[in-house]
């Protein structure tokens, strides 16, 4: 929806509303804009990515995105994290799965699963803790952050 859409649906409505309606179909392009640009980043980390690459978007990300692209790499059979390669193995079709090194048991659907390794659990897990809560959509997008990638695998 372009300005020239808007205007036409807006000239269209009682002398009265204009304004408001204006102003909420400007928001809605703008809010629709914003999720597409997420949507673009979710395609592209789906796929190994250097961290340069994540570095340059993660302000524009959230904890659920991130989840999502956890979630796509992994039915894709590839480690949870965007800067990782490696395989990881199709999921078991039993319930619980034992973890001998840390003595636990977990669902089979546990977040630990969708991932080649400890390391990037870790590294995915402590980057998620630094993203924002809400949508990029939802929130104030001038929002920057410094996110500590120390400990991101390459």
């Amino acid at each position: 929806m372009d300005d020239m859409d808007i205007d036409k649906i807006i000239s269209k409505l009682p002398p009265n509303i204009r304004e408001s309606a204006k102003k909420i179909l400007e928001q809605k392009k703008k809010e629709k804009l914003l999720r597409d640009k997420v949507q673009e980043h979710v395609y592209t980390l789906i796929e190994p990515v250097n961290i340069d690459e994540i570095e340059k978007v993660l302000n524009e990300l959230d904890k659920t995105t991130w989840t999502n692209i956890i979630e796509e790499r992994a039915i894709s059979l590839l480690c949870g994290l965007p800067t990782c390669s490696n395989p990881i193995e199709e999921p078991k079709k039993q319930k619980y799965v034992i973890d001998f090194e840390d003595l636990t048991i977990h669902e089979n659907n546990s977040e630990k699963l969708k991932f080649c390794s400890k390391d990037c659990w870790r590294s995915s897990d402590i980057l998620k803790s630094q993203l924002f809560d809400q949508p990029l959509w939802l929130r104030d997008t001038e929002l920057r952050k410094k996110f500590n990638l120390s400990g991101l695998s390459k």
